[in-house]
């Protein structure tokens, strides 16, 4: 498993919208709230959570994958040590920084789980020997586009495939905009949940 330094450690600024990380992460997040675009100071602080410098994976079914990255890169006080983004519906183009050296790639559709899959599944078999985080933005998004039972096969293997390769990620949904059945579906899968109140972030 990943390794997690105490979640104040260096974090004493961390905006109060981001998650309670804590020494327990588990490998697989389910946050129920704000998405990663309302909300992207919990991604940094989970990456800031992360022993070492880990790369990043940012899903994001909405937004233009360069956009993604450009909306951490005056965040970070650790760069990670590669990132590469994945979006829809904008054409991909790849690029080198010297601080992260990234790849931005497409899907056709939010509902391409195929294609989503491919993707996702070629980073990380390309990032095999890193720490690695993906951040998945959103789950919302997808049921949109796909049906529950689509999308908990998908969510499924690839939670799995993440456990096993000691890979953390942390998914976003909107519970807002599902019935109970639904987020209580998608919520199965995952080992760790947190859930948005007034008083923010609480591990459910």
């Amino acid at each position: 498993m990943t390794g997690v330094e105490s979640a104040g450690a260096g974090l004493d600024d961390a905006p109060a919208t981001a998650p309670p990380f804590g020494e327990a992460v588990p490998s697989n997040l389910l946050l129920l709230g704000p998405s990663m675009e309302g909300d992207g100071d919990a991604i940094v602080r989970l990456m800031e959570s992360v022993t070492g410098t880990p790369s990043l994976l940012a899903v994001s079914l909405l937004r233009d994958p360069d956009e993604q990255i450009a909306s951490w890169e005056d965040r970070w006080r650790k760069p990670p040590e590669a990132v590469a983004a994945i979006g829809c519906n904008h054409t991909g183009t790849t690029g080198d920084s010297a601080e992260t050296p990234y790849r931005a790639t497409t899907v056709a559709d939010p509902g391409d789980l195929t294609g989503l899959g491919i993707r996702i599944n070629e980073c990380l078999d390309a990032w095999q020997e890193r720490q690695c985080v993906v951040a998945f933005d959103s789950v919302t998004t997808m049921l949109q586009y796909a049906d529950t039972k689509q999308v908990f096969q998908f969510l499924h293997v690839l939670t799995s495939r993440m456990k096993r390769s000691d890979v953390m990620s942390i998914f976003y949904m909107d519970p807002d905009a599902h019935d109970a059945q639904t987020v209580s579906t998608i919520r199965s899968l995952f080992e760790g949940v947190y859930e948005w109140s007034e008083d923010g972030w609480e591990r459910s």
